[in-house]
């Protein structure tokens, strides 16, 4: 359609942080014959202050809602970036498109790389940022004075490293020339994308995942709230078990000097000198070597040394004083600004980073709650993938005992001899407060993602356990490989391995490792339905009426903020 304004938009930045001051340096668009850029001035001296002119600002925000479309690569990186500018997305978000979710559509299994999606299907080159890199390496060299990334800057306090595309804005003139090449890669491979999506009638369901953005973009804006006295309080007290756990290894091992754990030669001297003990694991160079895994050899190689007891200990602090101390690097305001990745797994999953909100410890999880004044709702779709999964064998009698709400795991450890004989003797409300049942559910979910017998066997613990299963429930076995056999078929009559989720979801799975097309027909299937979910609750009056947010998602959970009354 000539009339039809579609609008490629990219911007260039200080950082990958916006929650810590990270800002946009430059913004491009292209519609494909015009050619739009704007910058603004990075104070050389403090990268935190990015001046942008009024009037930049205003030509940005008025050629944004002249745009019929808008496309991006990872929309909500550069939506905040434009918002954090002073940019209005309100208006916006009906006409955002986004090429990185397009192509999990197209090839779920591969990278979503803007660099590599575009060589792999536009011929591309891939080298147009090797001259640039160098050219800014030059600059930052150059400048000695100048506020460069580094690593565990305030505007990106977690990054271990430095992160030289950072600093493209000290070499304005390449960095323009590069970034015109990004949105032209973006404009052409939305319409080649939306050809193919189009033509395999997948629009909807790139749709549905679309109108994903705005909710996880609101989320990530939000924040998880953590407690942060609290969490510092038990930081300084596992500081002071650790230095304990270090004086007891230097006396026990009767150690001649001050004792650093984390010095290499200290290490290497208590395990030849103090303990005459020699490492299992060799260098290269054929030297002895203390990694961690030597090191966890000899530990338990000789337990009776009181001194590698305490060095047990003291690592044990040590990680978990990392893994605590790492919320506070993303903290701000009380608050900690994950990112989710759409596209982050290979099913429709979500993934969490910087930090990762999706994976806390289970003795860390009292760290986070509600502020003052507020509150958590839990909304969890329980047993989702469970209910997928019984939906999809098909068999009558798992159908009636989900639906009359009795516990299928507690049914199938009835049928196990060895399970049935703990719980008549203890109880199942004892019962499940065994190591026992945790085992149960990991060797039920292991044949729902499609274990073979050996593999469910061992998560159970307990031989035998699949095939009672599977003779009670001949319908299971015949589950997985009805979704080995739809990729077969999709194999032979279109050339490609995939295979589709509830709802239609095209998931790709590789010919060597055709025995995860169970997992992925149900955990796909689990995840689309959540889209499907969060936005259907993120569009409903009383959510956008109650003045609660989403504050963070964990699989099949979404947690939502809110506000007392009164």
């Amino acid at each position: 359609n000539n009339h039809k304004m579609i609008l490629a938009v990219d911007t260039e930045t200080t950082g990958p942080d916006w929650s810590h001051g990270c800002r946009p340096f430059l913004i491009i668009a292209t519609d494909g014959i015009h050619e739009w850029s704007w910058w603004g001035e990075v104070n050389k001296f403090d990268r935190s202050e990015v001046i942008w002119d009024e009037d930049d600002l205003e030509e940005i925000q008025n050629l944004l809602l002249e745009a019929d479309e808008i496309i991006f690569h990872n929309s909500k990186f550069d939506l905040h970036m434009l918002e954090c500018i002073g940019i209005c997305i309100r208006g916006l978000w009906n006409k955002v498109h986004d090429t990185m979710i397009q192509s999990h559509i197209v090839c779920s299994g591969e990278s979503h790389g803007l660099k590599y999606l575009a060589y792999k299907y536009l011929e591309f080159p891939e080298d147009d940022e090797d001259e640039l890199v160098s050219a800014t390496e030059q600059a930052r060299s150059a400048n000695t004075t100048w506020d460069k990334a580094r690593k565990k800057h305030p505007t990106a306090p977690g990054e271990k490293k430095g992160f030289v595309h950072a600093d493209y804005w000290m070499v304005p003139d390449k960095c323009l020339q590069y970034g015109f090449g990004d949105v032209h890669r973006t404009l052409i491979l939305y319409i080649v994308f939306s050809r193919y999506i189009k033509r395999k009638r997948l629009w909807d369901v790139y749709e549905e995942r679309r109108k994903g953005i705005e909710p996880i973009y609101y989320m990530e804006c939000q924040g998880y709230h953590v407690y942060l006295q609290e969490l510092r309080d038990d930081i300084e007290a596992l500081k002071q078990a650790r230095e304990m756990s270090r004086r007891q290894i230097q006396y026990t091992a009767k150690f001649p000097r001050y004792f650093d754990p984390k010095n290499k030669t200290d290490i290497r001297d208590l395990f030849n000198i103090n303990l005459k003990l020699e490492s299992p694991i060799e260098t290269d160079k054929g030297n002895q070597s203390f990694n961690k895994e030597a090191i966890d050899i000899l530990i338990e190689q000789n337990p009776e040394i009181v001194a590698l007891q305490h060095l047990q200990e003291y690592n044990r602090l040590q990680t978990k004083i990392q893994y605590l101390s790492s919320y506070l690097y993303w903290e701000k305001d009380s608050y900690i600004h994950s990112n989710y990745w759409i596209t982050g797994t290979r099913e429709t999953r979500m993934s969490s980073e910087k930090p990762n909100l999706q994976n806390i410890d289970r003795t860390s999880r009292h760290y986070f709650g509600p502020p003052q004044g507020y509150y958590w709702i839990d909304m969890d779709l329980e047993n989702i993938e469970l209910a997928v999964w019984i939906y999809q064998v098909g068999n009558e009698e798992l159908i009636q005992i989900f639906e009359s709400g009795q516990s299928v795991h507690i049914f199938i450890a009835n049928l196990i001899p060895k399970l049935k004989e703990i719980m008549n003797r203890i109880g199942v409300k004892a019962f499940k407060e065994l190591d026992i049942y945790i085992k149960l559910k990991g060797g039920n979910f292991a044949i729902i993602y499609g274990a073979t017998e050996k593999t469910a066997d061992a998560s159970y613990t307990i031989s035998g356990a699949y095939r009672i299963v599977a003779n009670r429930f001949p319908e299971v076995p015949e589950q997985s490989n009805r979704c080995i056999q739809e990729v077969l078929d999709n194999v032979e009559n279109s050339g490609k391995p995939y295979l589709t989720t509830l709802g239609g979801y095209p998931l790709d799975v590789d010919m060597k490792d055709l025995f995860k097309a169970p997992n992925y027909k149900i955990q796909g299937s689990a995840g689309f339905i959540m889209t499907k979910g969060r936005r259907r609750i993120y569009d409903s009056s009383d959510y956008q009426l109650s003045g609660g947010r989403m504050a963070n998602e964990v699989h099949d959970s979404l947690v939502i903020q809110q506000k007392l009354v009164g």
